[in-house]
């Protein structure tokens, strides 16, 4: 195996959340990590898109622990205040109240450990508190801040938290290659019991994930057990070939069903028949009738020798109309140049759709409907993106989610697309929106529409 497993906590044969798993790049951050706590006096924002692995690093720290380090992990969340934050940080450290914080963290200081103060998820903090706490670490050198933040957070934190977000030191957990995926897909397959990975199931897995570990996993565990790729598209040739022969089967039964019934049709109706060749040749009975002008008796003897097919037919008025009809049809020649626009109409058609047209034939709302939303309501924020191709593939990958609105930002002079899931009316209605969510999407942002519609508003008034 070309990389290094820092935990297996699960048993063998299963693959789950536990299993963490360091490419040599991610090992290479955590130690960057381990080195700037113990060394840089300033807080720590690890910041990554969601499923990145900020929790996992979180994880590794608590456990890699080292001598005179007392680590204290909070999940961050709108009811963790400050006080909270002192009271919890209190009790990690074994003392009866925050009272006795200041002595405890002097004490610390001489004696040469230090505090780990770990939140994950600090996007979820109230307004202000990421800056008290971090002002607090300031004031006290052996008590060391890290913080998980998504690049969304971290932007909104500049506004609401800016003196922390200053001072602080990011760390950014960039997505894995298509290499650091193999490498994670074979840890995964090789745990849970499979053999070697199919490197077209490597490619579709990293295509669908674009590198982002939660994701990596949770499309591994899907496949497994199921047959490689490869196979797959070997069986699907047969079917697709045998799938067009039963339709062209029945496209010739069908046409060959159709032209016998015609032709039994024809055969019952002979009046039809006897009349065609009875029309063509009306100028040979149109002679005896002149003939018959001159000699009365000719005519009359040659009557009764008429068969009664041609005696019935030889009233001649019906003929010229016969001929001057295919003659009044024959002349639309103009009719050709219709097929022109015609033509274009199809190309039109054909043209693919643009990824906002995707969206909209998805069900998605834009930020025209978010603006006409209440301000006090409240909304999930379950991802985001740079490109709306990706938006609009996450939003095909989780077709149960509705409603869905998305909008454009500007971030760090580059687009951003988050993706809101649900409006809300109160904060316990989001929360319980929220713990039905499927897995890989458990910790959104909870914002309060007010803030959305803000960077709305701002992105419109910058644009001329």
């Amino acid at each position: 195996m070309s990389t290094a497993e820092a935990v297996l906590e699960t048993p063998p044969g299963r693959s789950q959340p536990g299993f963490d798993f360091l490419s040599p790049e991610r090992q290479q951050k955590f130690d960057l990590l381990l080195h700037l706590l113990a060394n840089l006096p300033r807080p720590l924002l690890v910041s990554g898109p969601e499923g990145i692995g900020k929790s996992t690093l979180l994880r590794l720290l608590q456990q890699a622990q080292q001598d005179g380090w007392r680590i204290c992990r909070l999940q961050g969340g709108e009811e963790l205040s400050f006080e909270a934050v002192q009271q919890q940080l209190a009790e990690c450290l074994g003392l009866e109240n925050a009272g006795e914080l200041d002595r405890a963290l002097a004490q610390r200081e001489a004696g040469g450990g230090l505090v780990i103060l770990a939140i994950d998820d600090g996007g979820d903090l109230l307004p202000g508190v990421l800056d008290a706490v971090c002002r607090l670490a300031a004031h006290h050198p052996a008590l060391r801040v890290v913080v998980t933040l998504r690049p969304d957070d971290l932007h909104v934190k500049t506004v609401t938290d800016a003196w922390a977000i200053e001072e602080g030191h990011v760390i950014e957990l960039p997505p894995l290659d298509l290499s650091q995926t193999r490498d994670y897909v074979q840890a995964l397959w090789v745990r849970a019991g499979q053999g070697a990975v199919d490197e077209a199931l490597v490619r579709e897995i990293y295509h669908r994930s674009h590198g982002i570990p939660a994701r990596i996993r949770e499309q591994t565990q899907a496949r497994i057990g199921k047959p490689p790729l490869r196979w797959r598209q070997a069986l699907a040739k047969p079917v697709y070939i045998a799938l067009a022969s039963l339709v062209a089967v029945a496209v010739a039964l069908t046409y060959w069903q159709q032209r016998s019934v015609g032709e039994k049709r024809q055969a019952k109706a002979p009046a039809a028949v006897a009349v065609e060749p009875a029309a063509k040749p009306s100028p040979v009975a149109a002679e005896p009738q002149v003939v018959a002008g001159e000699t009365e008796p000719q005519v009359s003897e040659a009557a009764p020798q008429l068969p009664a097919a041609v005696a019935e037919t030889v009233p001649a008025p019906p003929s010229p109309e016969t001929v001057t009809e295919p003659v009044a049809e024959s002349p639309p020649p103009d009719a050709a140049p219709e097929a022109e626009p015609v033509a274009k109409i199809a190309t039109a058609e054909a043209q693919p759709l643009t990824p906002a047209e995707i969206l909209v034939s998805l069900g998605v709302h834009t930020s025209d409907w978010l603006l006409q939303q209440p301000e006090r309501h409240f909304t999930l924020q379950i991802a985001a993106f740079d490109k709306l191709e990706d938006l609009a593939g996450f939003v095909r990958e989780h077709p149960g989610l509705q409603p869905l609105a998305y909008y454009r930002k500007q971030r760090r002079g580059r687009a951003w697309y988050p993706l809101l899931y649900g409006v809300f009316p109160t904060l316990e209605a989001a929360r319980q929106a929220q713990a039905k969510l499927p897995p890989g999407l458990k910790k959104p942002w909870l914002r309060r529409l007010r803030s959305v519609q803000k960077e709305i508003r701002a992105l419109q008034s910058s644009q001329p």
